[in-house]
């Protein structure tokens, strides 16, 4: 298999229908690939590697609080949370090994990325126009009258090919980011990418996702700005009469929805209306959740997977499940992967890692970023492609700096 087809294949196996039995297609593929990536793997295919031991710590506890806990264990049902919170583990101790022989890691990780969010962005708009492609859309998500697709679909949210608004907003927010990062380095044609541009922003804004509207958007021109790809004066230029234009449109389009956001502003402040309620309140689920851990001492290792699928917040998602252990390996590994960035933020692929962590951690707020079904999977490769191109050039770098010849990025 070409090494060029690698990324495109990964993110394709995310947008697959499902397999009878509710099987997903990533969850054959990604395994298949990644056992002989752990195979090949070598210390120089992961680079900084504490991120992975504070994510292995995340799975030891939660697997020991599994066995522990009065409410559940992994032989009733917890296997397919271990599954769910093994799976970036999975892809980000596999994928720098599985992405090594891929030339121009980064570049043709976005472009996969780029155009398949293209094609999911073109289903939601299908969905919107043809009752037809409704019925299409039966083989990717569960359509029935209490599933989460349809009921974001009756409040005028449409999330395509992914099961519910989060998911969707965190595949296109990092696809907006691949774009970006497509425009300065991607030998293609500029009409090309500016229409994956509109097809991105459409699939995003159709599923009202504040994980796309919100952090995806502004983490996206923020990374434009850092790596040179659009100047600071006219994102103000684009944005101002944005805001201006787009708020009345939609308040339009789907008054309810916005009455609702207005709601909460009124009820929990700013920080409620971003978060769906999540923050800003004191009797909000999140806020629930986390303090019965304390009442009841369960913070050290947690209630253990399947007890609770605290769907409203990464974060959450770790300390339910697995307490205060799993939480901190999980926010190390995420602070470990902001450092790399960070150290290497002279480089398009240092700047890209940092913003895709830094989008990750904002979220997470609103939801469980890092483990989302499909969506997940292009942030982890894109993520892990990184890693490989920052590790590549670090030999590059030394060469240059030893002959004290300009560094080139």
């Amino acid at each position: 298999m070409p090494a060029v087809i690698i990324p495109l294949l990964i993110t394709l196996s995310a947008l697959m229908p499902y397999l009878p039995g509710g099987v997903r297609v990533d969850q054959i593929v990604v395994p298949i690939l990644a056992a002989p990536a752990f195979l090949m793997a070598r210390r120089q295919h992961a680079g900084t590697f504490i991120w992975g031991i504070a994510l292995i710590v995340s799975l030891v506890a939660l697997a020991v609080s599994s066995r522990l806990s009065w409410q559940t264990g992994l032989a009733t049902s917890g296997l397919f949370s271990m599954i769910r919170i093994a799976w970036p583990v999975i892809a980000l101790l596999s994928f720098p090994a599985l992405l090594s022989r891929t030339p121009h890691t980064t570049l043709y990780s976005t472009l996969s990325i780029a155009a398949c969010a293209g094609a999911a962005s073109l289903a939601a708009l299908g969905a919107l126009a043809s009752p037809r492609v409704l019925e299409i859309l039966t083989l990717w998500v569960r359509t029935e009258d209490d599933s989460v697709w349809t009921q974001a679909r009756d409040i005028g949210r449409f999330s395509g090919l992914f099961n519910q608004p989060l998911e969707a907003g965190v595949f296109y927010s990092v696809a907006l980011m691949a774009l970006a990062f497509c425009w300065k380095h991607a030998r293609v044609n500029k009409l090309l990418l500016l229409g994956l541009l509109v097809l991105i922003l459409a699939g995003g804004g159709l599923s009202l996702s504040k994980n796309f509207i919100v952090v995806g958007i502004v983490c996206s021109a923020a990374l434009a700005i850092w790596i040179g790809v659009i100047p600071f004066w006219l994102v103000i230029a684009i944005a101002i009469p944005t805001l201006i234009i787009v708020p009345p449109l939609f308040v339009r389009y789907n008054p309810d929805y916005v009455d609702s956001l207005i709601a909460l502003y009124y009820t929990g402040g700013l920080f409620s209306a971003l978060t769906a309620g999540r923050f800003g309140q004191a009797d909000s689920q999140v806020s629930i959740l986390f303090q019965s851990l304390f009442e009841v001492g369960d913070w050290p290792l947690g209630r253990g997977l399947g007890s609770h699928l605290p769907l409203d917040n990464g974060f959450l998602e770790f300390f339910y499940q697995g307490g205060i252990v799993a939480l901190g390996g999980f926010v190390i590994a995420l602070l470990a992967l902001l450092i790399h960035g960070w150290r290497h933020r002279a480089t398009d692929h240092g700047r890209l890692l940092v913003m895709l962590v830094l989008f990750t951690i904002g979220a997470s707020l609103g939801g469980p970023a890092f483990t989302a079904n499909r969506a997940n999977i292009a942030l982890l490769l894109l993520i892990a492609a990184t890693i490989v191109d920052i590790r590549r050039e670090r030999p590059v770098r030394a060469a240059a700096i030893q002959r004290g010849a300009p560094l080139r990025y």
